[in-house]
């Protein structure tokens, strides 16, 4: 199993267009094969900040998610805007259990 964590920060006055663009990933991104989880966020502590969390069920599922037509619209979008962190984190994670 693969979990994705990532973070964007950009300003406040372009969230709602990366909120849109996000709105629509999500949708598609749900209905791909190994997706279990997919997720956005955005920080009500740090205006700006969006965080993204998804879960797959392995990495040959994962990378062609990033090829698709969603992810293709949604980084054109994300290319106009003006992002000042991006930061991505993949974990390999064997199975967990609630804390």
């Amino acid at each position: 199993m693969i979990t994705v964590i990532g973070k964007i920060r950009l300003p406040v006055d372009q969230v709602e267009q990366a909120r849109e663009a996000l709105v629509k990933a999500v949708a598609a991104t749900r209905a791909e094969e190994g997706c279990i989880e997919y997720n956005f966020a955005e920080d009500v502590t740090e205006p700006g900040v969006l965080r993204i969390s998804e879960v797959w069920d392995s990495k040959e599922r994962l990378a062609p998610h990033f090829k698709s037509a969603h992810m293709v619209e949604f980084m054109t979008v994300a290319a106009t805007l003006d992002v000042t962190e991006r930061e991505v984190t993949m974990y390999e994670v064997s199975g967990s259990t609630p804390l």
